[in-house]
């Protein structure tokens, strides 16, 4: 039976693409074509970026995809993806679904968001915060180091992330407005095709990122051996 549209949204991301997904119609009319939820292929990035030891390869970009995901969750939650209260919808999705420690912390989440988001910096010229950014075993993410100073552990943000994965999607309740929010949400970024592109010789597949109900196809990446599940 296929999967449902929740269940494509949360689906495990040690899942290989190979066996992940779902088929769907192919735009052209013919040839191979899957459907992965987006929080997933995110999180297929983030086991990337984090490795598979305490040390990152690239821990700002683990950081910047963790935001994304919080982004992207908290949309959906909201039913709302425009560019209206962005940073309200943003921290009450911390607020309903982030451990409780770091809950007092969600306006620098909202900071340390758009510093790295925007800038790819760890200080925000606007509140005067500065993050010091770290890798460590403490069950922390935020510390208060002085006043406007912030330690971030980014191996706790990743355990508060996966949290509120999971705290969120328990909540999604059929009938429940979270269900109703979500549903609408699934149609316009819940979920992404990769396609087999005949014209671009065998194994070679794009990817409409974002793609809308109607079809329309706002962004392209070209992926080679997509089809090994690496």
């Amino acid at each position: 039976m296929a999967k449902s549209d929740l269940e494509l949204f949360f689906e495990d991301p040690g899942i290989i693409p190979s066996r992940a997904g779902r088929k769907h119609p192919h735009p052209n009319g013919s040839g191979k074509c899957n459907a992965f939820g987006t929080l997933y292929k995110l999180r297929r990035e983030m086991i990337t970026c984090y490795g598979k030891k305490k040390t990152a390869p690239t821990p700002w970009a683990a950081a910047m995809l963790v935001f994304s995901g919080i982004d992207l969750m908290a949309c959906c939650r909201k039913g709302k993806n425009d560019n209206t209260a962005i940073g309200q919808r943003f921290q009450d999705f911390i607020d309903d679904c982030f451990p409780p420690i770091s809950k007092p912390y969600k306006q620098q989440f909202w900071s340390l968001r758009n510093c790295l988001l925007h800038n790819f910096t760890g200080q925000n010229s606007v509140t005067n915060e500065k993050f010091r950014l770290v890798l460590d075993s403490s069950s922390t993410t935020f510390t208060s180091e002085a006043t406007n100073l912030y330690r971030v552990n980014l191996n706790q943000l990743l355990v508060d992330f996966e949290y509120a994965i999971g705290d969120y999607k328990s909540k999604i309740i059929p009938g429940s407005v979270l269900a109703t929010n979500f549903n609408l949400m699934f149609s316009k970024i819940g979920y992404m095709l990769v396609y087999e592109q005949p014209s671009l010789g065998a194994g070679r597949f794009t990817i409409p990122i974002n793609m809308i109900s109607s079809g329309t196809m706002q962004l392209q990446t070209t992926l080679s051996n997509f089809a090994s599940g690496a």
